[in-house]
């Protein structure tokens, strides 16, 4: 059995589609598989980050206090349906192309706004009572979101620029509301998190642009930046 799992992990071969055990394929042939895969089925980028855009944008408004706190029960439509239902819809077909990265970005931003959403929406309804525990708890589930952030920020610096902002202006935009919610903090600072979300949801909207126009025309006509550490183009 020893032996097996040795043998196992010497023949994986990690992959966008994550690890892969070779087998008798050779490193060429698996990928050949991989971009045939992705050919097959339309790129749900581009609906994923409007999706994630839109929802962002409109409860930024509200955590960064532009707009009172009783207006968040108005951003549930656009949190629950675009950013939550749509976005999560993007992240299983990007799973389905192969993209571990994309699924897991759409699939989890996706998941996370469709309980914040549910979560306001059954305080407002009175199902859920306003205070104590209960925002203690979705404090705890924003921090969550924060380190799946940073997770997913240290995976973008090896993609480009555009998903590495995106991405990194999360985790202090999901971190900070989070530590309002918990009562750890003053009343300001999770005013803070909203403006980090606004940063993202631009960066976002550009991303989305980016890969609509650039299929659409099947050239590069705008980038998403280099990546961090080699400086070379990435290849969308």
């Amino acid at each position: 059995m020893i032996h097996e799992t040795v043998r196992r992990r010497l023949n994986e071969i990690w992959t966008k589609a994550g690890p892969v055990e070779s087998g008798d394929l050779s490193v060429g042939e698996i990928h050949t598989i991989e971009q045939r895969s992705q050919a097959v089925i339309g790129s749900p980028a581009a609906m994923g980050f409007f999706a994630f855009a839109t929802g962002t944008m409109v409860l930024a408004f509200v955590i960064s206090g532009i707009l009172p706190p009783g207006s968040l029960i108005a951003a549930v439509p656009a949190m629950l349906v675009f950013a939550g239902i749509a976005q999560f819809v993007a992240g299983l077909y990007a799973f389905s192309r192969g993209n571990v990265f994309d699924g897991t970005m759409f699939g989890s931003y996706g998941a996370n706004y469709a309980l914040w959403a549910t979560f306001v929406w059954m305080q407002h309804s009175g199902i859920i009572p306003a205070g104590g525990a209960h925002d203690y708890l979705l404090g705890i589930g924003l921090l969550c979101a924060g380190y799946i952030s940073l997770a997913l920020g240290f995976a973008a610096t090896k993609l480009n620029g555009t998903y590495t902002v995106i991405t990194w202006a999360l985790v202090p935009g999901y971190v900070l509301p989070g530590l309002w919610e918990m009562g750890t903090w003053g009343p300001n600072i999770g005013r803070y998190g909203g403006y980090c979300m606004f940063l993202s949801s631009l960066a976002a909207f550009y991303a989305g642009a980016v890969l609509l126009i650039n299929s659409t025309h099947e050239d590069k006509v705008l980038e998403l930046g280099t990546v961090g550490a080699g400086g070379n183009k990435v290849e969308k």
